[in-house]
């Protein structure tokens, strides 16, 4: 739940910017028109600058007197990608590289582009090729190693990292990615050693101080935002540490600050994916009185994220003249049940110029013909920045905030009805995202083998995707029944999601969205965690905010911590179903 920090991916010096000083000072020399030496100069200031704009119109005038002249190509390029404006940078780095042989600038631009653009196996050969062009630079290995972390090839990248660091046994950022991989492959606890030796090289190297903090939020929070802070002050425009710091401090319960960092999840600068512009352009709320106002919320992140944080929509609803809603399309018709007079519609995504474009077009349409108009738009995980202040301010509804559609909730009552007696318990294990050492926060079906020997109840399966597999290996090796319902999509059919849960006794699983759909509906959930939920606010031991019926079990780190979690909630599952016996 909530944005996975990859930490702070450096990008070797030529693929930041081409420097145009040194690019074009060499050719000012031998352009004889003062007017071409004065706006070269000129540029040149700007780009120092970071006036970007101003620079590239005066480099795109030398470039009607040079059109083919690979270096002005190149600052061109670098100017565009400074401004976002990628696809043009794209087609420029096209033309460039029909005039002549690729420079390491070039393919610097190249490289940059496509870690923008997610284009990561792209990344992976354009840095190879650098290597081969420069071997002796160390960057370009950090660039491929952490190009293979973010494929999952944690091993290649470690088997790089060893190979260049006896070469290069100072070279900070070559120690740091290698803890990225490591931390990926087999941990945090793993990786602190590597990120300790960059941190001794350079202790105020904002990527080391961004990832040797993450790794430390299990064991050493304090020192951890120690870390992120000084990150911050070093460069206050760093996004990721920003992320960092404020997980930290929404699990101490300061809300208040946390939000003011959290709001870096919109930096335009994160990679595509990372962040979302909306097309709306409308005003940000700011908090203030919305009698008679029309509020839009907009939804981001993942379905289980809206769903989370549509526990404030009740009380906006109570405050607003007129609440609008963009969503997810699957939750349209249940956000329509749960809030009753809102107008709800569901968003699309646009990928232009590498950014993520979020349009809602229904309202757009009706904005446009005069027939709505709305005051203020706020994402959903910044709309409760004004009102809740702790863990305590977070609504906490004993029914849940969602509405389960009845007729569904009757039908599958009649089904799990022909399972017998007992305690009808959801089960689920793992996020359908598995990518960048995400597994290492989810859980496996054999971890529930311990529970077979559990009389009076009955498992169901919550879990989404394609699992038969698992579910057959469950009964073959362990004799675990799980019961599954092959006419249902539990992905793409949240109703049946929730008319499931409103029947189950408890769901059991690690931080994924069908757990937010189980606690909606007031579903007693048992979160098992790898770490502390950021979004539990501060909130004692154990308790979940939102989910009065909730609890949640910190499994930590190490081979046996699933065990011992999953061990607690047995003897959980045991005196729930003895408290229930007739």
């Amino acid at each position: 739940m909530g944005s996975m920090m990859t930490g702070d991916r450096k990008p070797p010096k030529t693929a930041q910017a081409a420097d145009p000083a040194s690019l074009l000072d060499a050719k000012a020399q031998l352009m004889k028109d003062p007017k071409v030496r004065a706006k070269l100069k000129r540029g040149v200031e700007h780009y120092a600058r970071e006036e970007y704009a101003e620079g590239l119109a005066l480099f795109i005038d030398v470039w009607d007197k040079a059109p083919d002249d690979l270096d002005i190509l190149t600052v061109i390029a670098t100017g565009l990608t400074q401004l976002g404006v990628r696809d043009m940078a794209i087609k420029v780095i096209g033309r460039a590289l029909t005039q002549s042989k690729p420079t390491i600038d070039l393919l610097g631009l190249m490289l940059n582009l496509a870690m923008q653009l997610d284009l990561h196996e792209v990344a992976v050969k354009v840095a190879k090729v650098m290597i081969s062009m420069n071997p002796s630079n160390p960057d370009y290995y950090a660039i491929l190693m952490s190009e293979h972390n973010i494929l999952g090839n944690y091993d290649e990248a470690i088997q790089v990292g060893q190979a260049v660091i006896p070469l290069f046994p100072d070279h900070a950022d070559l120690w740091n990615t290698l803890g990225i991989s490591v931390k990926w492959r087999d941990g945090l606890k793993a990786s602190l050693t590597f990120f300790e030796n960059a941190h001794r090289l350079e202790p105020d190297n904002v990527r080391v101080l961004n990832n040797m903090a993450q790794a430390l939020v299990p064991y050493d929070p304090a020192r951890a935002e120690v870390m992120f802070r000084r990150a911050l002050e070093i460069n206050p425009n760093l996004s990721e540490p920003s992320m960092g710091l404020a997980f930290i401090l929404f699990g101490q319960g300061k809300l208040e600050e946390a939000h003011q960092h959290y709001s870096v999840r919109h930096n335009s600068r994160r990679a595509m994916g990372h962040h979302i512009l909306w097309s709306h352009g409308l005003p940000e709320w700011d908090g203030s009185d919305l009698t008679g106002k029309t509020l839009m919320l907009c939804g981001e992140q993942g379905i289980g994220d809206e769903v989370m944080f549509s526990c404030a929509f009740p009380a906006l609803q109570k405050q607003a003249g007129q609440l609008v809603i963009s969503c997810e399309h699957r939750l349209v018709p249940i956000f329509e049940r749960s809030f009753p007079g809102a107008r709800v519609a569901w968003h699309s995504d646009q990928v232009k110029q590498g950014y993520l474009i979020r349009h809602i077009p229904a309202v757009q349409k009706e904005i446009n013909e005069g027939a709505l108009k709305i005051d203020y738009a706020e994402p959903f995980a910044s709309v409760n920045r004004y009102f809740w202040k702790s863990h305590e301010d977070v609504p906490a509804p004993q029914e849940g905030w969602l509405k389960a559609d009845p007729e569904r909730v009757d039908a599958w009552r009649a089904r799990f009805a022909a399972l017998g007696d007992g305690l009808r318990v959801g089960i689920c294990w793992q996020s359908g995202v598995q990518k960048q050492g995400r597994s290492q926060h989810y859980f496996r079906i054999d971890d529930f083998a311990r529970f077979t020997d559990i009389d009076g109840v009955h498992f169901i399966n919550m879990q989404y995707g394609d699992v038969a597999e698992d579910i057959a290996r469950a009964q073959s090796e362990y004799g675990l029944t799980v019961h599954t319902y092959d006419d249902v999509d539990m992905k793409q059919d949240i109703e049946a999601n929730l008319a499931m849960a409103k029947n189950l006794d408890v769901i059991i699983g690690p931080g994924v969205a069908t757990m937010f759909f189980a606690a909606s509906v007031g579903c007693r959930a048992w979160w098992v965690a790898s770490r502390d939920l950021w979004w539990r606010f501060g909130a004692e031991t154990g308790t979940v905010p939102m989910s009065p019926k909730g609890q949640y079990f910190l499994a930590g780190e190490g081979d046996d911590g699933w065990a011992r979690a999953l061990d607690v909630v047995k003897d959980k599952l045991i005196a729930l179903r003895d408290q229930s016996a007739p």
